[in-house]
């Protein structure tokens, strides 16, 4: 077991640097960041830059193994080789999280990569355990079977709450490749809720190969989320390419796996896999674009991002045959600026036979002729206004 400091005190904060240059072996160990002993500690904050760790069949806990953490866990790993890997602490009653984690990988190969808690045989039956600030995993580079936003492990029994769960998979390394097999927002094997499950991929898609991403894992179980919303490229990175995993359209009970897709600023995505989606929204930021062979049915609104420095005037959308819009998502198509605010005085009409729609500045039924050629407008013509 490898320990910040054998002599820690109540409301440490504790920071591990550690290079395994000489490159021993720790097949089989637990590594503890916090407190390795069964005494409850308290600390205040865990910080942790982890390289060339070879555990090939052990584990690694971010947070301590028992006891409390007040602030924040932050822990990145780069170039290892280690089972299963936690950014929080063991689940024991007392073990509560008053802060962040944060849990960042590099490079290596990982079975599973956890955001939270890491359930364990020892765990206790009747505890809640909860995470009071944001559980994040960020993979910038490696080889992982299974990444979970929130918590994973062996056991049940344990009520786990969080904030909002963020998984993000960044594919902008081409020396760097990302493979992951499963992506879950949550597990579903304990009583889990989280506020928000956002997994975002950003990068080059020819860098990145995934199989599956599901919000919950088992949709049958307790688990839940408030909102659960999957983004190719963010304000500040897009994604770019083909995406060749499948995204899950199993229902949570009777809601969708994903209420919300996103495909971010300057962002063009193809998916390769022929799988279908339901979404309550489809938000496309601008300059955006996607295609592919999934069908994706937006049951609720489409919310079309425009650039302050783009006009919107004869702006024209093929959504292609990739995205369908139902009856009641054709009568909340919203246009908006980047900011979130509802873009001023634009108009818009949509042609279900072409599946497009277009915008202008100018309300007159004129320019959507001349955009569309013949086309009935009554049944499309909506004005959103701020």
């Amino acid at each position: 077991v490898m320990l910040a400091d054998p002599s820690l005190t109540e409301n440490a904060n504790v920071n591990v640097v550690f290079n395994n240059d000489a490159g021993a072996d720790y097949p089989n160990y637990y590594i503890v960041m916090g407190n390795a002993t069964e005494t409850p500690l308290p600390l205040s904050s865990i910080t942790s830059q982890i390289s060339n760790v070879n555990a090939s069949n052990g584990i690694f806990v971010g947070g301590s193994f028992m006891g409390s953490v007040s602030g924040d866990i932050r822990n990145q790993i780069s170039n290892s080789n280690i089972t299963n890997v936690s950014g929080g602490s063991i689940a024991k009653a007392g073990n509560d999280i008053g802060g962040s984690t944060y849990l960042t990988i590099n490079s290596g190969t990982y079975h599973t990569v956890i955001g939270g808690y890491f359930i364990a045989e020892f765990r206790d039956d009747t505890s809640k355990l909860s995470i009071n600030g944001t559980t994040n995993v960020i993979v910038n580079g490696g080889t992982i079977e299974n990444i979970y936003g929130g918590s994973a492990g062996r056991g049940s029994g344990v009520d786990i709450q969080a904030g909002d769960v963020n998984v993000v998979v960044n594919a902008a390394d081409s020396s760097n490749k990302v493979s992951v097999n499963y992506v879950y927002g949550l597990s579903g094997e304990y009583v889990e809720h989280a506020d928000k499950v956002n997994i975002l991929f950003t990068g080059n898609g020819e860098n990145l190969d995934v199989h599956s991403v599901r919000a919950i894992e088992r949709p049958d179980e307790n688990a839940s989320a408030d909102e659960r919303v999957i983004s190719f490229g963010s304000e500040e990175n897009a994604f770019v390419g083909q995406f060749n995993g499948e995204i899950s359209n199993v229902k949570i009970g009777d809601q969708n796996q994903f209420n919300e897709l996103v495909i971010g600023k300057d962002s063009s995505v193809e998916f390769t896999q022929d799988f279908e989606l339901s979404v309550d929204t489809l938000s496309i930021f601008s300059d955006s674009e996607v295609s592919g062979g999934a069908k994706i049915t937006v049951d609720d609104a489409l919310n079309i991002y425009i650039s302050d420095s783009t006009s919107a005037s004869d702006l024209v959308l093929d959504l292609g045959e990739s995205i369908v819009l139902s009856a009641e998502s054709q009568a909340n198509i919203s246009i908006l600026h980047e900011d979130g605010s509802l873009f001023d005085g634009a108009e818009f009409a949509y042609d279900p036979e072409t599946n497009s729609f277009a915008i202008s500045n100018v309300p007159e039924p004129s320019t959507y002729a001349a955009i569309f050629g013949v086309m009935a407008l009554a049944f499309a013509a909506y004005r959103r206004r701020k």
